[in-house]
Parts: C-alpha cells; sequence; structure tokens
C-alpha cells in the first residue's frame, strides 16, 4: 500500500522521539495529579474519564476526536506563542556582563525552546494520527446518520401538534427563535442525533401517559445543546392522536 504524505510525518516525529516525549509528558501528568488526589484513588479515576486539553478521558466517538482536534490546536497555538518569544530572547543581543544568574535565564530559555518545540510536535503528531481515524470511520458515520434521520423523521411524525425551540446568541442578546425538524437533524452530530432519538422516545411515552388520562396539558423536554445555547421539544397532546397510532 502506497504511503501518504501524512505517514512519512509521523515516521519523522517518531525518529525525533515524540512517542517518548509523550510518555514523559503523560507520566509527568499522572504523577502530579496523584499528589493532588492523595489517598484519594476514586478522585484519580474521576480524573482520567474526564476529556481534557491532554487527554480524551473515555470519549472514543468521532466528535470527540473532533472537539478534541480543537483543543489540540489551541494548545499548539500556545506553544507556538511560546516559542516565538523564547527564540526571539535567544537572539536578542545581551548588553550586559554574563553572570551566572544571566547563565541560568538563558539555560531555561533554552530549555522552554525545546519543551515547546517536541510540545507543538506532539499536537500535530496526536492531529495526523486523529486525522486518519476520522477519515477511516467517516463512511460509517454517514450510513449511521442517515439511518437514525430517517428513524427520527417517523418518531416526529407520530407526535401530536409540537415544535422545537432553541434559544440562540450570546447572554442579553440571545434570543428563543422556533427550528424547524429538517435544521435540527440536519445540522446534528451523529452524537446529537442519538441523544435526539432517545428524547423522542422519552416525549412520545410521556405523551402517550397523558392521553390515557385525558391529560392535554403541555410537554416541555430539553433536548442536547449542540449548536444552540439551549434546545427544548414543546409538545401538546392530543387525544385524536391516541386513536391515529392504534
Amino acid at each position: 500500500m502506497k504511503k501518504s504524505i501524512s505517514d512519512y510525518e509521523l515516521a519523522l516525529y517518531k525518529k525525533l522521539g515524540v512517542e517518548k516525549f509523550k510518555k514523559y509528558v503523560i507520566g509527568l501528568k499522572d504523577s502530579l495529579i496523584s499528589a493532588k488526589y492523595l489517598n484519594k484513588p476514586k478522585k484519580i479515576e474521576e480524573y482520567k474519564k474526564k476529556h481534557t486539553n491532554y487527554s480524551l478521558g473515555t470519549g472514543r466517538s468521532l466528535d470527540d476526536l473532533r472537539k478534541h482536534k480543537k483543543e489540540l490546536f489551541l494548545n499548539g497555538s500556545i506553544h507556538a506563542i511560546s516559542l516565538l518569544g523564547c527564540i526571539s530572547i535567544l537572539l536578542t543581543p545581551v548588553a550586559v556582563p554574563l553572570t551566572a544568574l544571566s547563565l541560568v535565564g538563558y539555560t531555561a530559555t533554552v530549555l522552554l525552546t525545546v519543551v515547546n518545540t517536541y510540545c507543538i510536535m506532539l499536537q500535530r503528531y496526536n492531529w495526523v494520527r486523529i486525522n486518519k481515524v476520522i477519515k477511516k470511520h467517516k463512511p460509517t458515520e454517514i450510513k449511521k446518520k442517515k439511518e437514525i434521520r430517517k428513524e427520527l423523521k417517523e418518531k416526529d411524525k407520530e407526535l401530536s401538534k409540537h415544535k422545537y425551540k432553541a434559544k440562540v446568541g450570546y447572554k442579553k442578546l440571545s434570543r428563543e427563535r422556533e427550528v424547524s425538524f429538517t435544521e435540527l437533524i440536519n445540522k446534528a452530530t451523529l452524537t446529537e442525533l442519538k441523544t435526539y432519538r432517545k428524547k423522542l422516545l422519552e416525549a412520545e411515552a410521556k405523551e402517550q401517559e397523558q392521553i390515557s388520562k385525558n391529560n392535554t396539558n403541555p410537554i416541555e423536554i430539553e433536548l442536547s445543546k449542540g449548536k444552540y445555547k439551549t434546545l427544548k421539544l414543546e409538545l401538546t397532546p392530543s387525544v385524536k392522536n391516541v386513536s391515529r397510532r392504534s
């Protein structure tokens, strides 16, 4: 099989010792967490499950990987700015006499330059690897999204009179608007579609329960936020709807 440019890039990073550097960083992070939560094994386990800037935690979906890519970019940008600062200091002529203090400062700057360089390479190394995983599993993801969208359309048709409302905007400028079902499912990620499926089943169960009691009080169910600040389903049960389903 013909190798891609990304394969050669990964091979270069491996030769430069990025994987060894990664093990060192993870080992150092684990040591710091163990020291912070000394004699608290449950706290340590909880932290390991969390999705942080340097760890996926228990997240393994393609949506988790895409989110992690954004964090890698942010981390890489911070290290790049720091690296530029270190290089500018190293290239700036020093007019003061060389002292023990200035030598310590110079050594620390050199060390930070090396660390930042390897951190950037590590972010890029992980970025390329994640891209390869996403590319490999994307066809399966597209297929699953189509299947769930079809299922959701059927569920949506079965519900009584209802509408989807989303809150968009920032703080005081935020406003609530109605969202069409087509917009809702077309913009959703696979994770969000799965959540919508679960919530529509929940809405259907609540609707049937209220209809059986001749209760037509409105039902409000909060959906996954996703691309909106808040997203909810407002449903008004109809007694006529029970005969349509039976």
